[in-house]
């Protein structure tokens, strides 16, 4: 059978290689991160600064925050599910940055942009204001900074088209709050250790979890845009 390039993995590491940021002498006032070297040399050679994890995308570290500070940063992940996960993780790592995305008609990643359209469109897509969106992660340490933030997500996705990369990445976020929403009610329903299963529940209604509206709520558990999450109250 003929060899395709496409067989292959992009990235081949020696085993037991570590995990490192490459880029890391090109940092400037301006940093792009993204999901893998070939990005990164992408943008490069367009004459931006970029670096990248080498251990894929949901690879960044807590410990090279640091290094970003007082920086304009940009996460722009190829627009795959795996990508947009890890963008994700890499966005509630960083907390303030831009997630930018590469509309799927031109590819998957900016490398692909590169290799069918040139520099040209990859300046064209790095400067537009529709596939891209400003986040602040807040320090999500309490239960009304969590709500609230859960709140601003929520709207922001309403104002997206349903099933673009934008809405998806957004409802990846709502997900990855409602994770840390059940991790912080978990030890106070377990401290909780009298009276039946219901007694229990109703002390922490669902609303505190999910917004509720004529009793159907988004699920939590996926990433959908019309409620289908059904409240049933007591009648």
């Amino acid at each position: 059978a003929p060899w395709h390039p496409e067989d292959m993995p992009k990235y081949q590491y020696d085993v037991g290689g570590s995990v490192s940021l490459y880029g890391i002498d090109h940092m400037s006032d301006t940093m792009i991160v993204t999901e893998g070297e070939l990005d990164a040399l992408a943008l490069m050679s367009c004459g931006y600064n970029a670096c990248t994890s080498t251990g894929g995308a949901s690879s960044f570290q807590e410990s090279w925050v640091p290094l970003f500070a007082g920086r304009s940063i940009t996460v722009m992940f190829d627009n795959d599910p795996a990508g947009i996960k890890g963008a994700v993780r890499t966005v509630f790592t960083l907390k303030s940055c831009v997630y930018r995305w590469v509309p799927p008609r031109y590819g998957k990643d900016i490398s692909d942009v590169l290799k069918e359209y040139g520099p040209d469109t990859v300046k064209e897509l790095m400067t537009r204001t529709d596939n891209c969106i400003s986040v602040n992660v807040p320090e999500l340490v309490q239960k009304k900074q969590l709500l609230e933030y859960r709140r601003q997500l929520m709207s922001q996705v309403r104002q997206l088209s349903q099933g673009s990369i934008g809405s998806v990445f957004l409802r990846h976020m709502l997900i990855e709050i409602n994770v840390r929403i059940s991790r912080y009610f978990r030890p106070q329903l377990q401290g909780i250790r009298h009276g039946n299963e219901t007694t229990r529940a109703r002390q922490y209604p669902i609303s505190y979890i999910l917004q509720v509206t004529h009793n159907k709520a988004i699920c939590p558990f996926h990433t959908e845009s019309s409620p289908s999450f059904v409240i049933y109250t007591d009648q």
